[in-house]
């Protein structure tokens, strides 16, 4: 009888483990899973985050936008990449936010797993005098980064491999003016975009390559 109940003991572990609906891999969280193709996939979401990442779990999608919700506010992003199975794609949300749901436009024929990240970490932490708003992986499309704050310096550091910063482009609302920059980085360098006194700042858009990773930050 006793190993009987043991044994009911670990099926009731068992049996919780996987059925429960969202889980945590590492520092990512899973929220759900869609298939590819016809409306855009609403998704619920409730934590903290500031990195969404999209993967593609069989045959292939393609994943068009993402619009981020905060309550009653939101925030699309342009994503267009096509993903084929056990490929994946990182979109930064800028800084950490209260993520309430996600809607993702798609197609394809495949199916694909949403997961979040950045719950567990500090908000936009700051280090003399720069806060950082995001951290990316060089290479592919431009990069959006939203801001949404008054800014003097723009900082892009790079925090290991090699990183090519070619232009950026500063936007307050649809006012936009492009910077360019031509500036290759190895890890621990940086490159600083001064603004003047200051500008209302609602995003950034980085065009790059390179491969490495870097920081985006703002003072």
């Amino acid at each position: 009888m006793k190993m009987l109940w043991l044994d009911v003991k670990k099926l009731a572990v068992f049996s919780a483990l996987i059925c429960f609906p969202a889980f945590v891999m590492g520092s990512w969280t899973r929220v759900g899973e869609a298939q590819a193709g016809g409306d855009a996939k609403e998704f619920g979401a409730s934590g903290r985050a500031d990195t969404v990442r999209i993967l593609c779990k069989e045959g292939f999608v393609v994943i068009n936008t993402l619009v981020v919700r905060e309550g009653s506010e939101r925030e699309s992003f342009r994503v267009t990449r096509r993903l084929t199975a056990g490929e994946s794609v990182e979109i930064s949300l800028g800084s950490l936010r209260n993520v309430t749901g996600l809607r993702i436009s798609d197609s394809g024929r495949g199916r694909y797993e949403v997961q979040m990240r950045g719950g567990s970490e500090p908000a936009a932490p700051r280090s003399g005098g720069f806060k950082r708003v995001a951290e990316l992986t060089a290479g592919g499309d431009a990069k959006e980064v939203a801001v949404n704050e008054r800014v003097r310096t723009v900082r892009i550091q790079c925090v290991s491999g090699t990183v090519t910063v070619n232009t950026v482009v500063v936007r307050d609302g649809a006012a936009r003016r492009s910077i360019p920059v031509t500036r290759r980085l190895s890890d621990g360098e940086h490159v600083d975009l001064e603004l003047g006194s200051g500008e209302n700042v609602s995003g950034l858009r980085i065009s790059d390559g390179g491969g490495g990773r870097y920081q985006v930050l703002i003072r």
